[in-house]
């Protein structure tokens, strides 16, 4: 098996209206090359960590906080957990164009 290549880290904290569309976006991203996606959610008190939980606990590894740390915070744990020799920092309200991102970034 090869080694990860891209750890993405995605920092969430009350998302639930962006956040299914943004772990759609990463998961289709083509590539050749291991990617592992790593979501850190800060104690959301929506809906967030159960759509992930529910959606996409299966592609992706949640980082669940028993507090809020912040962002800051998250987001160094979060990269702490990451196994990959890249890593790319996602908020969980975000998505990408192209479903080639991530490997015309590693390519370059």
């Amino acid at each position: 098996m090869r080694d990860i290549m891209l750890s993405v880290c995605v920092v969430s904290y009350n998302h639930e209206n962006y956040i299914a569309e943004c772990l759609d976006h990463l998961l289709s991203q083509k590539t050749d090359f291991r990617i592992e996606i790593l979501v850190g959610d800060d104690c959301s008190t929506d809906n967030t960590l159960k759509i992930v939980k529910e959606g996409y606990a299966n592609r992706v590894t949640i980082v669940d906080r028993s507090k809020n740390l912040g962002l800051c915070r998250n987001m160094y744990d979060l990269f702490m957990h990451a196994k990959g020799k890249y890593i790319y920092l996602m908020n969980g309200d975000d998505y990408l164009y192209s479903d080639e991102t991530f490997q015309k970034q590693v390519d370059f």
